[in-house]
């Protein structure tokens, strides 16, 4: 009856599934308003159940309004009722864009994950989950787990030759949330934030989202151009820059322009995010000393372990003044409020016990060898003249071949080859970082991802595409 179908092995009740039958069959308007329900002991002989359970969908269904009971009539349906389902549209299967299989990963930003611990990760994971208190597992300090902060003092000591204090150390889920939560710390009106040309774009938009005043300022080989910002005499609230690679063109920010932009913050009273963006590897030269340690009072410095260990591990940090503190945990409590606790604590012991110190050796070698072979392919199968930049650090470079312009149809044609770039005009932020900032001519390789056996095939290919 009504082309009802009870199922007696599902965990729902014979009774509800009758009840939710005819709510459907009322909503649709298979049933009618004003229309009598079959008595109870038709239905139930017609689907073979007992009475009581059809009572019991029935009684359901007046306590919910679906139907009234009037003596001599039985159970009627009530008005208005109806109720049209939109149905989704769905896409023809020979409509979708086809999955590609990437054979050549030259995107940006991704490390080589294969090369990873995983096995020694697991077992800081499963000490971290043994040692921990049951207030561990409560809401925490929005600042973060008070163990990792102090065992991150004691690793930019030894890395980077900062001297921090722990309280001044703030956890976050990485580079991108420490820049979102900076600019609401930052943001005064009539005063312009200023950032690099180009610049990584997750800040532009961030800026656009959040309403902004900005002005880009350019870069060349020494990094960002510090005479440039001394046009503005004043009305400055912050500054974003990447002193160690300067994303995405590489340059390393000169000794001079360090202390000239730190004397600038200072004259000018304005804040600089440092964004330590891959400066764990290096090649050729020892890092320069972050701005931070020049003068902490005027930097924020932001730094990651996405790139060290592994992307999915979300866990970065951000080193504020004091007077930032309390404003800081209140905008993290209106957000996500803290990080995941046991990696937090497996963190701890692999910055403990020097675990990271090791596998960042191992990966600087790794990576060596990767640019090494990719600058000999690139030699081999790139024609002449070919600029390169970034190449004394991180994990990607760039590189510009004569006039070449890589439009949104070379892209396309990479793609096609299953070759995978970044920093293209085929989505959206890609296309505005270039539009804006005339960055068509520079092709960027990153090489963290790829296997050192697949690089020069990968150029080779990339070169037949030119």
């Amino acid at each position: 009856m009504y082309g009802i179908t009870l199922n007696r092995k599902s965990p729902i009740s014979l009774a509800k599934q009758l009840h939710l039958a005819i709510t459907e069959l009322i909503h649709s308007g298979c049933i009618k308003e004003q229309e009598r329900l079959p008595s109870t002991r038709e239905l139930a002989k017609e689907l073979c159940i007992s009475r009581n359970t059809v009572n019991e969908a029935y009684d359901l269904l007046i306590t919910e309004g679906y139907v009234y009971s009037k003596a001599g009539m039985g159970y009627i349906v009530q008005k208005n009722l109806i109720f049209q389902h939109e149905t989704p549209a769905v896409r023809s299967k020979t409509n979708n864009t086809p999955c590609r299989e990437i054979r050549f990963n030259f995107s940006l930003g991704i490390p080589d994950v294969r090369s990873f611990p995983f096995a020694l990760w697991n077992n800081c994971l499963k000490q971290a989950a043994s040692g921990l208190k049951n207030e561990d597992f409560a809401y925490s300090d929005p600042q973060g787990y008070a163990p990792l902060q102090k065992e991150i003092s004691a690793w930019l000591f030894r890395s980077r030759g900062i001297q921090v204090q722990e309280e001044n150390i703030f956890i976050t889920t990485g580079t991108t949330q420490a820049i979102n939560l900076c600019l609401e710390l930052l943001k005064t009106e009539n005063k312009v934030f200023l950032t690099e040309n180009p610049c990584y774009y997750p800040v532009i938009s961030a800026l656009r989202r959040k309403n902004f005043s900005m002005h880009s300022i350019s870069t060349d080989k020494y990094g960002i151009d510090t005479r440039e910002i001394k046009r503005f005499a004043s009305g400055i609230c912050g500054l974003y820059v990447t002193p160690s690679h300067q994303f995405p063109n590489g340059s390393v920010l000169s000794a001079e322009r360090r202390i000239e932009l730190i004397k600038l913050a200072q004259e000018r009273d304005f804040y600089i995010l440092e964004d330590d963006y891959d400066g764990e590897f290096r090649y050729r030269h020892a890092p320069l000393a972050p701005l931070y340690s020049l003068c902490p009072e005027r930097v924020i410095y932001m730094g990651t372990f996405s790139k060290m260990l592994f992307p999915a591990l979300r866990i970065g940090f951000a080193i504020l003044p004091q007077h930032f503190h309390a404003a800081w945990k209140c905008l993290r409590r209106s957000c996500d409020r803290q990080n995941a606790i046991h990696e937090q604590a497996a963190l701890v012991s692999f910055l403990k016990e020097r675990k990271i110190d090791i596998h960042v050796k191992r990966m600087n070698k790794i990576y060596e060898k990767k640019l090494h072979i990719l600058l000999e392919s690139l030699k081999r199968h790139f024609p002449c003249p070919t600029e390169l930049l970034g190449i004394n650090a991180g994990i990607h470079i760039a590189l510009q071949v004569g006039t070449r312009n890589f439009d949104e149809h070379f892209y396309r044609k990479c793609l096609e080859q299953n070759i995978a770039l970044s920093y293209f005009p085929c989505s959206s932020h890609q296309k505005e970082f270039a539009e804006e900032n005339s960055q068509n001519n520079i092709l960027y390789l990153g090489y963290g991802a790829i296997e050192e056996s697949s690089i020069d095939s990968g150029i080779a290919l990339l070169a037949s595409l030119l």
